[in-house]
């Protein structure tokens, strides 16, 4: 839901779908998942397009912190993964 409030261009709900997402991937996959880290990256892509750049800003520094915390598998979930927001 959160990706096509996205693409309808209404950041609000946008931002309130893809943190009820966030919340339920922290309780399935945990913090120190590169699932969770990428949800949170997003979250600050929906975050800056909506001019809240304090917000996108702390959401990119988490989902920062957690890719750096597992290492190695940053780099392998970039390489395979895809754009959610893609098409």
């Amino acid at each position: 839901m959160a990706n096509i409030y996205y693409k309808m261009g209404d950041m609000s709900q946008a931002i309130i779908y893809h943190k009820q997402s966030v919340k339920v991937l922290e309780k399935l996959c945990g913090i120190d998942n590169p699932q969770t880290a990428h949800a949170y990256s997003t979250l600050a892509l929906f975050y800056y397009t909506a001019k809240t750049t304090n917000k996108a800003f702390e959401y990119m520094l988490k989902s920062l912190y957690i890719f750096n915390t597992i290492g190695g598998e940053f780099v392998n979930y970039l390489c395979c993964s895809s754009d959610p927001l893609a098409s």
